[in-house]
């Protein structure tokens, strides 16, 4: 776990931890999965940084710290798209990636009917 502090908040970030359980209050408890129950104010969980593409390192489906596509979010390889945290967009807040899927999804029904 890693703090930072300010004059007036101080910050928390634990790695490699799930929130298990939330009890709201005048502070939020909260279960981690290590074990521990702590009080915040705000609590914010995230799933990681990094795409999970190893599975791809044997394809023909260029990558580098994500899947490479283009504007039709289109992979290397013809007919098969990606979209979200997976590819190189950056901004991949939630919403985006939903956009994202739906550019994808269209772009695979255009690349089928014209094939």
């Amino acid at each position: 776990a890693a703090e930072a502090s300010s004059r007036d908040a101080t910050v928390t970030v634990h790695t490699g931890t799930r929130v298990e359980s939330l009890e709201p209050g005048n502070a939020i408890k909260a279960r981690l999965s290590n074990g521990t129950v702590q009080e915040f104010d705000l609590v914010i969980q995230a799933t990681g940084v990094r795409p999970n593409i190893g599975f791809l390192s044997q394809s023909a489906v260029k990558c580098l710290l994500g899947v490479l596509v283009d504007e039709n979010l289109q992979t290397s390889v013809p007919g098969v798209f990606a979209a979200g945290d997976a590819t190189t967009v950056p901004y991949k807040q939630i919403i985006i990636s939903m956009g994202a899927g739906a550019i994808a999804a269209l772009s695979a029904f255009d690349h089928l009917i014209r094939a």
